[in-house]
């Protein structure tokens, strides 16, 4: 086992990102669900919206960690060697396109395939933009 320890800040905010991403999850698929009334669709884009929430909680606090009170997210052994706040923020508005493409054109093939490439540019933008946790 590491002795590397996490900040009390950030196992707070992993507590209480497990909570937000299951409220953002559900409060996405119900908007979504009004909106286009495509169930397939509005729960991949809401599993995808609480799942970004999931991941951005986390990376925003870590960013305000002080040095000195625990390791940041990347530095963490046990967090994963990829940028966490462009996975969330490409995941949470990749599942928005998503939602914007099926309110258009009501194609699910075309909304899937149009939402996971965005998803990867955002991804891409977002890795170069945000600042490594």
């Amino acid at each position: 086992m590491s002795d590397v320890q996490l900040s009390d800040r950030m196992i707070r905010a992993d507590r209480l990102s497990k909570v937000l991403a299951l409220v953002v999850a559900m409060v996405f698929f119900v908007g979504s669900l009004w909106l286009t009334e495509a169930q397939y669709i509005s729960s991949i884009a809401a599993a995808g919206a609480g799942i970004g929430a999931r991941f951005l909680l986390p990376y925003g606090v870590s960013l305000t960690v002080p040095e000195g009170e625990g390791v940041s997210i990347e530095d963490h052994p046990g967090t994963g060697n990829y940028h966490h706040g462009a996975v969330g923020a490409a995941l949470l508005l990749g599942s928005l396109v998503m939602v914007g493409v099926l309110a258009e054109t009501g194609e699910t093939n075309l909304t899937l395939a149009l939402g996971l490439i965005a998803m990867g540019f955002l991804f891409v933008i977002f890795s170069e933009l945000l600042p490594r946790g």
